[in-house]
């Protein structure tokens, strides 16, 4: 197909392959020192912030949240498994809602003034996935 470059936009854009090269330590350390919800002067991905509806004006605010990785416990006295069935389920329990609504519904919560337009994933180490 002939064509030019503007005929394929999708060449143009940054490419973004979901992961970064935190091996040198300039990742998630100053995330995790800021507070759990922080307000964000920017977006640190603004292609991905654009696609998802995010404009550069008067009206709009990103936020940055951290949410805790990993499953669901069954909120039973103490975490005791004794006494219960066998396959009752108390540990390896799955939350049936992703991390990243949990993170858009507390974002929600905080800024109960303001509409939660999107979010996408922004970092990730052992302990929090970090959201915008």
């Amino acid at each position: 197909m002939a064509g030019t470059w503007s005929a394929y936009p999708e060449y143009r854009l940054p490419v973004f392959t979901g992961k970064y090269d935190w091996a040198v330590g300039a990742g998630v350390v100053p995330l995790r020192q800021l507070n759990v919800i922080h307000r964000a002067s920017r977006p640190s991905r603004p292609d991905k912030a654009r696609r998802l509806g995010y404009k550069a004006k008067q009206g709009y605010v990103v936020y940055r949240i951290r949410v805790r990785r990993g499953g669901r416990k069954r909120p039973v006295p103490k975490g005791a498994t004794f006494g219960k069935p066998t396959n009752m389920g108390v540990n390896q329990l799955k939350y049936q809602r992703s991390l990243r609504a949990t993170a858009e519904e507390r974002v929600g919560r905080k800024c109960a003034n303001l509409r939660v337009l999107n979010s996408y994933w922004i970092n990730q180490d052992s302990t929090y996935k970090y959201y915008e």
